[in-house]
Formats: structure tokens, C-alpha cells, sequence
């Protein structure tokens, strides 16, 4: 079987990271392509992370969020209780492993919350 019918037949059953993974490895040259096993590894890694990114798109897309921010941009404030070293440990899940409530106060869509841990 050849390189283009690889690539058809992975794209056939919807093997899209695998089959994008495996056309930048043939556009490399032929000294620093991957063999065997290491390109194996390589392709089944690239369809799993395809997957994980595509289900992460769809729930994001599903949960309909008002304001698309990351976790980096939250606005760490005085007025809101939250420094960025609690703003860490509250993503670290730290207060989850510590035993400790998590207190969030604040009108309800306003955007404006203060987090407290007790």
C-alpha cells in the first residue's frame, strides 16, 4: 500500500490527526522522518491529542460562555479577595485536597464574583 492510500484510508475512517500527522512526516526529509515504531507512537499520540482538542471545542461550544477568557486573564483584585498565589492554588485544586470550602459571592451574571476559602 502506498502513501496515498494511507492517507485515504486513515481520512476514510476519520483518523483526521493521524492522517495530518502523517502528511507533515512524509513532508520532511526522508533522514529525519520517523520509523516504526517511534512513527506508530507518533500517530496514534497525534489522533488522541486531535480527539481531546475536538471534544474540548465541542463541550466549550455546548456550554455556551458568555465571555471566552482563559484562566490566565481573570482579573486577580483586592476587591475581589483574590491574589494570584489563591487564584494558582484555586486552579491547582489545592483547597479540594486541603479539606476546604470554597465560598463564591456575587450577583448572579454580573461578572464580578469574590472567592473566599474557609
Amino acid at each position: 500500500m502506498n502513501t496515498t492510500q494511507s492517507l485515504t484510508q486513515m481520512e476514510n475512517l476519520k483518523l483526521t490527526g493521524m492522517a495530518a500527522s502523517y502528511r507533515s512526516q512524509l513532508e520532511l526529509p526522508v533522514n529525519q522522518q520517523l520509523e516504526g515504531h517511534e512513527l506508530l507512537a507518533h500517530l496514534l499520540q497525534a489522533e488522541q491529542l486531535h480527539r481531546t482538542n475536538e471534544r474540548m471545542e465541542s463541550l466549550l461550544k455546548s456550554a455556551r460562555l458568555r465571555y471566552n477568557i482563559t484562566a490566565q486573564q481573570i482579573d486577580c483584585s483586592t476587591d475581589r479577595n483574590l491574589t494570584k498565589a489563591s487564584w494558582a492554588s484555586l486552579l491547582e485544586g489545592n483547597y479540594i485536597k486541603a479539606g476546604e470550602n470554597l465560598l463564591i459571592t456575587g450577583a448572579t451574571g454580573c461578572g464580578y464574583v469574590k472567592f473566599r476559602i474557609m
